[in-house]
């Protein structure tokens, strides 16, 4: 389901003349991030829209690795435990003991396959995937300028890195079918009335449509 009036929404989605927009930037400047596609929390935490998350997210990765879009993974430490203050510390802790030990703390081979890309990892606990030490610093050396998120979940790790993002003032679409969330309700709400508040959100057949035509 687009987001309520997609239509005018995506005109300034692909605005090439607008600085606030994803469209006006080149592929030097823009960025895919993928965000804790760890197998685990495919298959675990997010319901069965997770799967289905990853393969668009895969999508994603191979179509702007052909247009010379930046992929950046953000990834939890599976070697670090949750900082001191962090809510459910044990419970953390506990879930990437389970990833450590079977195996399942590493992305599917679909996220990983060909030629290379940037990792970084954080803290357990971290909820932004932008908070990851160097990420940040990473980009902007890079010169990107606008982020296409992607993750697990939307509620958390997506929610959060968009407003970290956007308030470190990269413009931030988010990309609906490329996240996933275990309460259906919520995703819809967030995908239609929150995230574009301060951002932009299409699928991923959308955006890759959208800005080929403004950046052919």
């Amino acid at each position: 389901m687009p987001p309520p009036n997609w239509q005018s929404s995506n005109v300034s989605l692909f605005n090439a003349s607008d600085i606030s927009s994803p469209g006006y930037y080149a592929p030097a400047k823009t960025a895919l991030l993928l965000a804790d596609f760890h197998s685990y929390i495919i298959d675990n935490a997010v319901g069965a829209n997770g799967t289905a998350a990853a393969a668009n997210a895969a999508a994603l990765r191979t179509w702007a690795k052909s247009r010379g879009i930046a992929v950046v993974h953000s990834l939890l430490d599976l070697h670090a435990a949750p900082f001191a203050t962090c809510k459910n510390a044990a419970g953390i802790e506990a879930v990437v003991q389970t990833m450590t030990s079977t195996g399942s703390g590493t992305e599917p081979a679909e996220l990983t396959s060909g030629s290379p890309d940037t990792t970084f990892t954080r803290q357990p606990g971290t909820v932004s995937a932008f908070l990851a030490p160097g990420l940040e610093q990473y980009l902007r050396t890079l010169n990107i300028a606008s982020i296409l998120l992607t993750g697990l979940s939307t509620s958390g790790t997506v929610l959060r890195t968009a407003a970290s993002a956007t308030d470190a003032q990269f413009v931030v679409t988010t990309i609906s079918d490329a996240c996933a969330d275990p309460d259906a309700a919520v995703q819809d709400v967030l995908v239609n009335q929150v995230l574009g508040a301060s951002g932009y959100v299409a699928t991923t057949a959308q955006f890759r449509a959208g800005y080929d035509a403004v950046q052919h």
